[in-house]
C-alpha cells in the first residue's frame, strides 16, 4: 500500500489535546483543559484527545495504566488506539512514554491538527509532532509552576529545563496567573504570554437567589490532604457554630480531606455540623455550592504550587454569587479581595474580625454582588472565543509572534 493510501486510512482532526490525566476511585478528574477541549467540539471541531495517566515521583501510575487516544466529533468519542504504561514507576516512565505517545498518534491521526498540550511533557509531545510535521500549531496551557517542583534537584533541573524549553518554542502560551507570565519573562522577556485564568463559563454555572440560599452554610469544594489547610476551615466553622448553631460546613467532593475535617470536627465537639456528602458530577457539585451561604478554602501557605496557582475553587464559588472566605497564599483571592468578593483570613488571628463580618446581612449582599460582576468580567467564554480568533488568525497569516490579551 503506498504511503498516500496509508495517510487517507488515518482519522483526521481540527486539534489534539494532550494532557496527564489524574483519576479519583478509578474515575477520571476533569479539569481546566477539559472546559477547552468541549468548547472546541461545541463550535463543531473535531478533536481528539491523547491520555496519559498521571503520577507522583516515586509511585505508580493511578488509573488503570492505560494511555489511551480517543477521537469525538458530534457528541460521540471513538477510541483510536492505546498502550500499556511501562515502566509503571517514574521518574523512568516519563522518559517512555512521550515516545509511545508520539508513535501511536503518528499511526492514528492524519495531519494537519492543532495541539494543545495541558502539562510540560505534554509540550514537548506537541512540539515533536511539529517537528515531525504532523501539527500546525503548538499551544502551551500552563496550569502551575514551582521552582522546586521535586526533592531531587537533578529531577527538578530537568523539569525547569524542559518547561523553558517548551513555553520558548510552543507557538502560543497560556498562562494561568499573572505571577506565572512574570516568572516567564525571567526565562524570555522578547515574547508575549496571554492570561487565561481558571475562570468558568458563567452560562454554565447555577444560581440561586440569595433570599433561597442558606446563608449560614458554609461549603468547601474538593478538600485534598496536601493542598488545602483543613484545620483552619473547621477551627472557623467552630467560632461560627459557638455563636450560632444554625452555622453549618458542607463538604463537596473527595481528596481524603474530608476524613480529616470529619475527625477535626468530632475533636472539637461539632460534628452536627459538618456535613460531607463525597464526589459529586460537577454540575451537581455546583448546585450543591449555589444553594450554600459562603465559599470557603484555605492553602496551605508552604505549598509551593501556591505562588503562581489560580484557584479554580475561588473562581467557581464567585460564579454562584457567593462572598468567599481565604488565605491571601494564591493570586486569585487577592484579586476577590480588591473585587470585594473574598474575606482574607491568614491566620486564627484573625478569626474574631472575619466572623463578626459574616454576620452582617449587608456587607453579604454587596459582596455577594460583587462576586458575580467579578465571574462575569472573566467569563470563561470571553477568552476562549479569543483564543480561537487568535488560532485561526495564526492559521491564516501564519505570524510568529501574538498578540496579550487584556
Amino acid at each position: 500500500m503506498s504511503k498516500t493510501a496509508v495517510e487517507k486510512l488515518k482519522t483526521a482532526c481540527d486539534y489534539l489535546f494532550l494532557t496527564h490525566r489524574v483519576y479519583h476511585e478509578g474515575k477520571p478528574k476533569a479539569g481546566g483543559i477539559d472546559r477547552t477541549r468541549e468548547y472546541f467540539l461545541k463550535q463543531g471541531s473535531g478533536v481528539a484527545l491523547m491520555e496519559n495517566p498521571l503520577t507522583t515521583y516515586g509511585t505508580e501510575c493511578s488509573g488503570d495504566y492505560i494511555s489511551r487516544l480517543s477521537i469525538s466529533k458530534g457528541g460521540e468519542a471513538h477510541e483510536l488506539g492505546n498502550f500499556s504504561v511501562w515502566p509503571k514507576r517514574n521518574p523512568w516512565r516519563w522518559f517512555i512514554e512521550p515516545f509511545q505517545s508520539v508513535v501511536l498518534i503518528r499511526r492514528c491521526l492524519a495531519p494537519g491538527y492543532v495541539c494543545y498540550a495541558g502539562d510540560p511533557l505534554s509540550g514537548w509531545m506537541a512540539l515533536r509532532l511539529k517537528r515531525m510535521r504532523l501539527a500546525r500549531l503548538v499551544i502551551m496551557h500552563c496550569t502551575d509552576l514551582a521552582p522546586e517542583r521535586f526533592q531531587r534537584k537533578w529531577l527538578t533541573g530537568a523539569y525547569t529545563f524542559l518547561y523553558k524549553r517548551v513555553v520558548q518554542e510552543s507557538d502560543i502560551v497560556l498562562a494561568v496567573s499573572r505571577s506565572m507570565i512574570e516568572e516567564f519573562r525571567k526565562w524570555n522577556d522578547t515574547r508575549e504570554y496571554i492570561w487565561f485564568p481558571n475562570s468558568p463559563m458563567c452560562d454554565q454555572i447555577p444560581l440561586c437567589p440569595q433570599g433561597e440560599r442558606n446563608r449560614k452554610h458554609l461549603v468547601l469544594l474538593g478538600p485534598s490532604v496536601g493542598d488545602i489547610d483543613n484545620g483552619m476551615v473547621v477551627k472557623l466553622v467552630q467560632r461560627l457554630h459557638a455563636t450560632d448553631s444554625a452555622w453549618k460546613l458542607l463538604v463537596v467532593g473527595g481528596g481524603g480531606g474530608e476524613k480529616h475535617i470529619l475527625e477535626e470536627a468530632a475533636k472539637l465537639g461539632i460534628q452536627s455540623a459538618v456535613t460531607a456528602v463525597g464526589p459529586r458530577p460537577w454540575k451537581e457539585a455546583l448546585h450543591l455550592v449555589a444553594q450554600s451561604g459562603f465559599g470557603v478554602v484555605f492553602y496551605r501557605g508552604e505549598n509551593m504550587f501556591n505562588q503562581c496557582r489560580d484557584s479554580i475553587k475561588i473562581r467557581e464559588y464567585a460564579a454562584c454569587g457567593l462572598p468567599i472566605i481565604c488565605d491571601a497564599s494564591t493570586e486569585t483571592a487577592r484579586e476577590g479581595r480588591d473585587a470585594g468578593a473574598c474575606i482574607l483570613m491568614n491566620d486564627e488571628n484573625d478569626l474574631a474580625e472575619v466572623v463578626a463580618t459574616l454576620q452582617n446581612r449587608t456587607v453579604y449582599e454587596e459582596m455577594s454582588q460583587n462576586a458575580l460582576k467579578w465571574a462575569k468580567a472573566n467569563d470563561k467564554r470571553k477568552y476562549l472565543e479569543e483564543l480561537h480568533e487568535e488560532i485561526n488568525s495564526r492559521l491564516t497569516v501564519g505570524r510568529n509572534v501574538i498578540r496579550s490579551l487584556p
